[in-house]
């Protein structure tokens, strides 16, 4: 399965950090985003992920997803 994240962020002139990572702590993915959205299409196993999205480093929101086969 190829997951589909949308994300509308809320941009004030700085540059969000996207990390994402998986129940055994491995970054899955360490992207900086510009602008409003971002979609992730990517093929991930099957489980759990986590994501915290970051602006100087400070954790600004927190979430997770599920990946299904």
């Amino acid at each position: 399965m190829i997951p589909h994240m949308i994300m509308n962020l809320i941009n004030h002139g700085k540059a969000f950090e996207l990390i994402i990572i998986d129940n055994k702590e491995n970054t899955i993915l360490n992207k900086a985003i510009r602008g409003n959205e971002f979609l992730l299409n990517e093929r991930l196993s099957p489980g759990l992920y986590y994501w915290t999205l970051q602006v100087d480093k400070e954790m600004i929101y927190a979430g997770k997803f599920p990946a299904i086969a």
